[in-house]
């Protein structure tokens, strides 16, 4: 959010696990469900997207690429964790989660 930080909640019992401090404003995030490894990604205002460890409160990975604000993000869970996201730029890219290479790039969206 605003105030620059992730709060990660565990719903069954009404308490608040984590609060992940953010380097820059949050403007979207996923949480990928059937990991091994229970984590989240965020779009942000700088362009890049973040991939946290949500047990340790840690950043593993930054995936870089887009020029502008990235406003929209989701994860596809299948034998590898693929990072989808949609920037002012007018781009969707999605990255592989590993590597942190993006694997493709989709041009010429209006209004992303």
């Amino acid at each position: 959010g605003k105030d620059k930080t992730v709060r990660v909640w565990d719903f069954d019992k009404e308490k608040r696990k984590r609060k992940l401090k953010h380097p820059r404003l949050v403007n979207c995030l996923a949480v990928a469900k059937e990991s091994e490894k229970p984590v989240l990604v965020t779009g942000c205002g700088d362009g890049n997207l973040y991939l946290w460890d949500i047990k340790y409160g840690v950043v593993i990975r930054v995936f870089e690429g887009h020029l502008e604000k990235v406003y929209s993000v989701c994860l596809w869970e299948t034998h590898e964790i693929l990072i989808a996201s949609a920037s002012g730029d007018n781009t969707i890219r999605v990255f592989d989660a590993l590597t942190g290479e993006c694997v493709c790039t989709l041009l010429g969206h209006k209004r992303a």
